[in-house]
């Protein structure tokens, strides 16, 4: 990502992706869990429009430097977690 800052634009554009990748999967993830029965990913405040709920230190270190980068994933209930078809859900919604 180093190699765009003079271009002011692009790296308007690359950063406003990476947010709405960020904030749009994991709130895709948490609605997803929520519908099938795991409140868990809201009650710990991941549905949020702050990137940083989202993103862990390694992953932001990493976009900056690397132009690639990570979210933490959204939590999921133990209990919850042993129904596979829910848990397939909600990990596969974030990419789509």
């Amino acid at each position: 990502m180093l190699f765009v800052l003079n271009k002011p634009a692009l790296l308007l554009g690359i950063i406003a992706a990476l947010y709405l990748g960020v904030v749009i999967g994991s709130g895709a993830t948490v609605l997803t869990a929520k519908a099938l029965g795991d409140p868990m990913g809201q009650r710990e405040g991941r549905l949020s429009v702050n990137p940083v709920r989202n993103i862990g230190p390694d992953g932001g270190v990493m976009m900056v430097l690397a132009g690639y980068g990570w979210a933490e994933q959204v939590p999921l209930n133990d209990r919850w977690r042993a129904r596979r078809f829910h848990v397939t859900a909600a990990v596969l919604v974030r990419p789509l």
